[in-house]
């Protein structure tokens, strides 16, 4: 099972009940479903997907905390990422766009540029954007070695 409660098949995170993190799922995988299957229950049916690196999450799955973040409307937080400027809302939206936790990640930018400028923030996400960035944490690592302030051809990748 990968991180969350998703498990990872062909490079597509499918979820499960989020009570079978670090449990062990057997997955029945067809050209159209794929269902998981735990202690020879069915726990889970998807429609298969084959977008690479994406998520396939039912809301019953999460856990309620998660619930509620899925609940949020990210377009208010995409708005605000695109008055600071292209790069910090390219950024946000990747995080949104790449898996179902991705708003918090991106709430967590929003949380971090509260102490530093706007300029500064947008230097960052570049920065993060070119290092394949998945999460708030290379951006707030970036702002706290200033690390965008460097120039482009010094600066270093900082790990996710």
């Amino acid at each position: 099972m990968h991180g969350d409660y998703h498990i990872e098949v062909e490079r597509h995170y499918y979820s499960v009940p989020h009570q079978l993190v670090r449990e062990t799922v057997d997955v029945c995988l067809t050209a159209t479903t794929l269902e998981a299957l735990h202690k020879g229950h069915r726990v889970a049916a998807h429609p298969r997907s084959y977008e690479l690196h994406k998520s396939s999450t039912l809301r019953e799955h999460m856990p309620a905390n998660h619930r509620e973040w899925a609940e949020l409307d990210p377009t208010k937080v995409i708005a605000w990422a695109e008055s600071v400027g292209p790069m910090t809302a390219g950024y946000v939206r990747k995080l949104i766009d790449l898996r179902p936790t991705g708003l918090r990640s991106a709430l967590g930018i929003k949380r971090v540029a509260r102490d530093h400028d706007r300029a500064r923030v947008e230097a960052a996400c570049e920065h993060a954007l070119r290092c394949d960035g998945r999460s708030y944490l290379p951006v707030a690592r970036i702002l706290k070695l200033s690390a965008e302030l460097a120039p482009a051809t010094a600066r270093k990748p900082i790990a996710h």
